[in-house]
């Protein structure tokens, strides 16, 4: 910074079922760890320096509200440095075989895909991987919950994967959120799962990431983000 008067600052990022994954989470961490670096004399530096990368795929398999989630963030005064651009997999009716069928495709070994059910009263159920199992033949609660959603970052453009829906939504809410509140993080598309998506080929790569960035570009656009 000295030499050149950039900022070098690290992006925490909470993930589901990591140390760090809800927001309430996330606001409790630095509250212990301002107060850690005010005790060990260095809490402007941790101030400065220390800040999230929000990941709505992230969130959204959390259920939680994007808009909600970055206030209550940003009104912590917790620096949102990074917002990673990325869809999850959502079941919309757990009850239809057709579509866990269809979901059952995407249970692969080279990524963790975490799962997460809401249930009609509120509740969030949770597994560590999606499996075909638990796709094909879930447990009784799991197959009456309201919804699935699965971390398994799919293509920012699409808004449907045949009888299955993304989470597209909640990246349009994000980013309105962001330039609501006037933050200017980075913003960075992340889809890393194009060499395991169902029927996929390498040609397709570069042809999807051109629709993806083009998505991405429409979507800040859309928000107001200059």
């Amino acid at each position: 910074r000295a030499d050149t008067g950039r900022i070098v600052r690290l992006a925490i990022e909470p993930e589901p079922l990591c140390v760090l994954e809800t927001t309430p989470e996330t606001l409790a961490f630095f509250t212990r760890l301002r107060a850690a670096g005010d005790a060990a004399g260095c809490g402007p530096a941790v101030r400065e320096h220390l800040g999230l990368c929000y990941d709505v795929c992230h969130q959204a398999v959390e259920f939680e509200d994007a808009a909600e989630a970055i206030t209550a963030l940003t009104a912590a005064g917790i620096r949102i440095v990074k917002v990673h651009v990325s869809c999850a997999i959502e079941l919309e009716d757990p009850g239809d075989a057709a579509a866990r069928a269809a979901l059952a495709r995407y249970a692969e070994p080279r990524y963790l895909h975490q799962t997460f059910a809401r249930t009609a009263d509120g509740r969030i159920l949770r597994d560590v991987d999606l499996s075909a199992a638990l796709a094909v033949a879930p447990p009784t609660e799991w197959l009456r919950a309201a919804a699935w959603r699965t971390h398994f970052p799919v293509p920012v453009n699409l808004e449907r994967l045949g009888p299955l829906r993304t989470t597209r939504g909640d990246v349009g809410r994000a980013l309105a959120a962001v330039a609501r509140l006037g933050l200017r993080p980075h913003i960075e598309l992340e889809t890393y799962t194009w060499p395991v998506l169902p029927g996929a080929a390498p040609t397709d790569v570069i042809e999807g990431l051109a629709q993806e960035l083009v998505a991405t570009r429409d979507l800040v656009a859309a928000a107001g983000i200059a």
